[in-house]
């Protein structure tokens, strides 16, 4: 294939990138909505999830009522990657226009769970005892569950709403059939004569009501109000005699709760009502904040702690730069010979003609640095840009589009590193070499991701279509894999890496080593301190991935992130020079591997969350859970793995250029 013709694919493939680009962005209410007096509110709808279950299901996949019109939003990649499936719902919204149990349909919910019955449950009994989630959207302002706590008297906020509830006494499941919408607004113009409104607050308060009907065959509407059923006994805010009045617990616990079973009457109130105090930019904060479950002061002694850590390991590689290789070089300059010199050389001195030996594998390695290069600086990238406020709460499905651009771009850095790497190792065949750079890590995502996507078809739950993996595709060969190439044309026109020191043909023999620098022992204790350093923000992460809860404290997190960064690599420093103290010139994968086995301590802690979060443990979800997890464990490993092995190379080099200025200026001395 002809440059050119390289030249229009990639044209071409970035054109549909941009188009996809811009068609995940699509985001109801991104940015901020005012509305008129009596203007139509959307409510959409999303996937319903669990708390206890990896697995999340369609909405309209259960018994729920649905809406007249079946046009939905438009959904891109990024809708499809975070899995979310909006679809429009069936309540009819209107600004500032209080509605009071207005009937929204009949639903059959099918059998129940009776204990005493040995068929199995209906599939919304199920949901509701595996703790699914309703996720509704206003103005792109999802639903906060409003709950009152009566031990504490307080209000407590909870993101989603459940779909239902399980009585610890007869252990029969119940069905949410009515709820209160709460909109809180604003105005945006007090002094104009045509005023505008923006909602600032969206909180679902449900209950369950066992309405006692009967359906009304010739429903009929009266002053906006649409009845289906005549309703025996109603409760005070359902009988259509007393005017204005939403519904309150009070008037609930006078009746009994809906079973989740056989016909079943939704209703719903709305409630409008005024704040001028909360501004639209801060409307997210109940939310993020979830009832102070994770206290910031808590964050900031975490992150205290870790910064003195971080100090204590700078201390220590000061301490070995300045004062022992200080010594150790004022020792050297006294010996006053070439064949003195290399008679008194003692440790990691004696390493001067072995220790840039090249490492086993050189291919597999160039391509491990090169793979973990890329994913590091697009981690970087993308943290960043949400810090600055790129990506935000509000556009939370720019995340998956942005990161996939983001490590399509990197491809260059990964392709630069593995050719000018593996040249330095005078390896042949660079084309393989940068063929592997291309589709290794890329190919497992790849493959895991396509595995697990049948197997959430085979659950019944939300899979990404086929014409979106076809997508990935070409984005992954039409965008990436030239974009590395490019990347390792540029790097294998370079010079070699000019290490400071030559290497002789007869390799040096090592000496036995003590067992606690073996590579079990080094990993073990290598990285624990680095997994004190992350474990705070570590277990918030795995509760936004999968508990569904906010994570909007991304200044915190790049501080830890860059202070995680910097203790793996200042700890493969300190196992590196005591390897080459007990002359051990094997370096090259044992600073790879201590800094990369901070992925095994990942995977180790996502089995502890697993354990202590997810109450449900079935096989297909197990397997979801840990072929992420280990996906993502595998990452951080090339990721961390190769902060270790640059930072070593620097110190090498940097240590070992000095020992040649001292050995070039004994020989003018000569």
């Amino acid at each position: 294939m002809t440059m050119r013709n390289h030249a229009t694919l990639l044209a071409a493939t970035s054109l549909f990138l941009v188009w996809q680009i811009g068609e995940a962005f699509y985001v109801p209410g991104g940015s901020s909505t005012s509305f008129a007096e009596d203007d139509l509110v959307e409510l959409y709808i999303d996937k319903i999830t669990s708390t206890v279950l990896p697995f999340p299901i369609d909405y309209y996949s259960l018994p729920f009522c649905r809406p007249a019109e079946s046009a939905m939003p438009s959904v891109g990649i990024g809708q499809f990657l975070a899995g979310e499936r909006i679809s429009r719902s069936p309540y009819k919204i209107h600004m500032k226009r209080d509605i009071y149990c207005e009937q929204l349909c009949i639903s059959n919910l099918g059998r129940g769970d009776n204990k005493y019955l040995e068929t199995a449950p209906s599939k919304t009994a199920q949901t509701i005892r595996t703790e699914y989630h309703h996720n509704w959207i206003i103005d792109n302002l999802p639903a906060a569950y409003k709950m009152h706590d009566q031990l504490s008297n307080n209000t407590k906020y909870f993101g989603g709403f459940p779909i239902g509830f399980v009585d610890p006494n007869n252990g029969l499941s119940y069905i949410y059939n009515h709820v209160n919408i709460e909109l809180q607004y604003h105005t945006v113009d007090v002094e104009s004569d045509d005023q505008k409104f923006r909602i600032v607050g969206f909180t679902i308060e449900p209950f369950s009501i066992n309405h006692d009907f009967e359906i009304n065959t010739d429903a009929y509407h009266d002053d906006d109000t649409y009845t289906i059923a005549e309703i025996k006994d109603p409760i005070l805010s359902c009988n259509p005699h007393m005017n204005n009045t939403h519904t309150e617990s009070s008037m609930v616990s006078q009746g009994s709760a809906q079973l989740s079973s056989g016909p079943v009457l939704f209703t719903y109130d709305v409630i409008w009502s005024n704040n001028e105090d909360l501004q639209w930019a801060s409307r997210w904060n109940v939310y993020l904040n979830m009832n102070n479950v994770h206290p910031i002061s808590d964050r900031w002694l975490s992150i205290s702690n870790a910064l003195v850590l971080v100090f204590i390991l700078s201390t220590t590689i000061t301490a070995i730069l300045v004062r022992i290789l200080h010594h150790d070089f004022a020792c050297y300059s006294s010996v006053p010979t070439e064949e003195e010199t290399t008679e008194n050389l003692m440790g990691w001195k004696v390493l001067y003609a072995d220790v840039f030996r090249p490492p086993s594998h050189p291919m597999l390695f160039s391509v491990c640095c090169g793979s973990g290069v890329q994913i590091l600086c697009t981690s970087i990238f993308t943290i960043a840009l949400t810090q600055i406020g790129f990506l935000s709460p509000p556009k939370r499905r720019y995340y998956f589009i942005c990161v996939l651009l983001i490590y399509a771009l990197m491809g260059f850095i990964s392709g630069y590193t593995t050719a000018r790497l593996f040249k330095s190792f005078k390896g042949r065949g660079w084309k393989k070499s940068t063929i592997l750079t291309a589709v290794s890590f890329p190919g497992i995502a790849f493959t895991v991701f396509f595995v697990f996507n049948i197997l959430a078809m085979v659950n019944d739950s939300f899979y990404v279509p086929f014409f979106v993996m076809f997508q990935l595709l070409v984005l992954w060969f039409g965008i990436t894999t030239p974009i590395v190439f490019l990347g390792a044309f540029t790097g294998f026109k370079r010079h070699r890496i000019e290490f400071p020191s030559h290497v002789k043909s007869i390799p040096r023999e090592i000496p036995c080593q003590p067992w606690y620098m073996g590579l079990i022992p080094t990993m073990i204790f290598g990285c624990f301190i680095p997994l004190i350093i992350w474990f705070h923000e570590l277990s918030r992460v795995m509760s936004s991935l999968w508990l569904h809860q906010y994570y909007y404290t991304f200044g915190l997190f790049f501080f830890a992130f860059l202070m995680l960064v910097l203790t793996c690599a200042e700890i493969a420093v300190v196992f590196t020079y005591y390897h080459l103290y007990l002359e051990n010139y094997r370096w090259w994968w044992q600073s790879f591997v201590i800094a990369g086995s901070t992925g095994l301590y990942v995977l180790g802690f996502s089995l502890l969350f697993y354990v202590t979060e997810f109450r449900e443990n079935s096989i297909s979800g197990f397997v979801f859970y840990f072929g992420y997890m280990t996906l993502v464990a595998f990452a951080i490993s090339l990721m961390m793995g190769s902060a270790g092995f640059l930072s070593s190379l620097w110190f090498n080099c940097t240590i070992f250029s000095f020992l040649e200025q001292k050995m070039c200026h004994h020989h003018d001395n000569d």
